[in-house]
């Protein structure tokens, strides 16, 4: 699930969510979290209370072996800081000055721990101009091919992250044409 709001100030908010499982049973709590997640971000809530409320709408809703892994990023109006936590997902992936570094946050998925110090868990970044982020699920690294390598394993991935490291195109043409490209 992706969701992106304008924050009061000027700036944006973007969630990438996974939630464990497939179909209905994993999609079911998507409605409550977009509400949520739309609801507090029009209302200027900051990035931890949101977690907090989504983590404890999460801790209601799912049964105790389903969780939603997840990254938030707030980037600021001027796009020059970023806000981000992430739990239960891969490294994001930023790019600045031509410098590719890997953000891996720790902290754990939402909707296991009723009580969590998102806090402490965030990451705060300054930007220089053309900065771009990254954000996957395992979703997208764990697609396998005929011979079951997944994506992330395959020169494919490297070849994909190369391609997004020099803008070629759309990220969207370059996730379809690596992709089949992997399959």
């Amino acid at each position: 699930m992706v969701l992106s709001a304008k924050l009061p100030n000027g700036g944006m908010r973007i969630l990438l969510g996974d939630f464990t499982g497939h179909g209905l049973a994993a999609a079911i709590v998507a409605l409550p979290v977009s509400d949520l997640f739309y609801t507090l971000t029009e209302l200027g809530c900051d990035q931890v209370k949101l977690l907090t409320e989504l983590n404890k709408r999460l801790c209601k809703l799912l049964p105790d072996d389903r969780f939603m892994a997840t990254t938030i990023v707030d980037v600021s109006e001027d796009k020059r800081n970023l806000t981000l936590w992430s739990g239960g997902m891969p490294a994001c992936h930023l790019l600045q000055n031509n410098d590719l570094s890997q953000l891996k946050l720790s902290g754990l998925p939402l909707g296991i721990l009723d009580k969590y110090d998102f806090e402490a868990e965030q990451l705060h970044v300054n930007c220089t101009q053309n900065s771009r982020l990254l954000l996957m699920s395992d979703g997208f690294l764990d697609i396998r091919n005929a011979n079951r390598v997944s994506f992330v394993e395959s020169t494919h991935f490297q070849e994909f992250i190369s391609q997004w490291k020099s803008n070629v195109c759309p990220v969207d043409e370059l996730v379809k044409i690596t992709v089949d490209r992997h399959c």
